[in-house]
């Protein structure tokens, strides 16, 4: 949410710069630039990254935005606790996360508590690799936007020799300045603006599902123990205390 609230004070911000320039928001729109900015930083994330990695992108990007199946203290927690109870009363649970879901079915398989302590820890070092990985890629995503805005800015500029002779190359050279330009003011938008802060945001979702996560292997060890729901409850609280 305050993502959100810092990208709105943002565009208030720019807003404001273009009313007090005296300048409309149409001088600021190039699609040569969008194309070489934008275009551009999307096709080296798509290219420096496997697939794994972008699906992973998908998966924090959709949790920190509220989508699909959400994955956060509260809803996990109360999952839990239907599971518990389900345990509690003879019957094989059946959760809404496929992480807990397996669990259930290593502890059903009989698995010595070393065994399930093992499988959970590399189950979950697994994930979390994954998941930093995939911030680590946003973050390193923020450095190509600035150089992709130079590069439209060379190409503004050399819009600007090739015209130098013509008949129209007064107007061609506010053409080609206003690529430059804009080019150039994209990329920093780009980077400062949208991206770096969504990294940054992106990597605290995935220290939080790291924390759901360690969760979920307290509340399988003790399942596996045969702690009481009362134990169980209490232990889940704590997260809360964390969070």
């Amino acid at each position: 949410m305050t993502y959100f609230i810092g990208l709105g004070l943002s565009a208030i911000l720019f807003s404001l710069i273009v009313f007090l320039g005296h300048t409309s928001f149409g001088s600021y729109l190039n699609q040569e630039g969008v194309i070489i900015v934008i275009g551009g930083t999307v096709s080296i994330f798509l290219m420096s990254n496997k697939k794994s990695t972008l699906e992973a992108f998908v998966h924090l990007l959709k949790s920190f935005l509220g989508l699909g199946t959400k994955f956060n203290y509260e809803d996990v927690q109360k999952d839990l606790m239907k599971c518990s109870r389900s345990l509690n009363e003879g019957r094989v649970p059946k959760s809404e996360y496929v992480f807990v879901n397996q669990a259930v079915e290593w502890i059903s398989a009989g698995l010595s508590k070393d065994e399930l302590y093992g499988v959970l820890e590399n189950s979950i070092q697994t994930q979390l690799n994954i998941r930093f990985k995939a911030a680590e890629a946003i973050r390193k995503l923020g450095k190509y936007p600035p150089a992709l805005g130079m590069i439209g800015t060379v190409f503004g500029i050399i819009g600007i020799f090739q015209n130098l002779g013509n008949e129209s190359g007064a107007a061609e050279i506010g053409l080609n300045l206003g690529v430059a330009m804009t080019a150039t003011l994209y990329g920093l938008v780009l980077a400062n603006i949208f991206i770096s802060p969504l990294s940054e945001a992106i990597t605290e979702k995935a220290l939080e599902e790291e924390e759901i996560l360690r969760m979920i292997q307290d509340t399988v060890i003790q399942w596996d123990r045969g702690d009481s729901l009362f134990l169980i409850k209490e232990n889940l609280s704590l997260y809360n205390e964390a969070s």
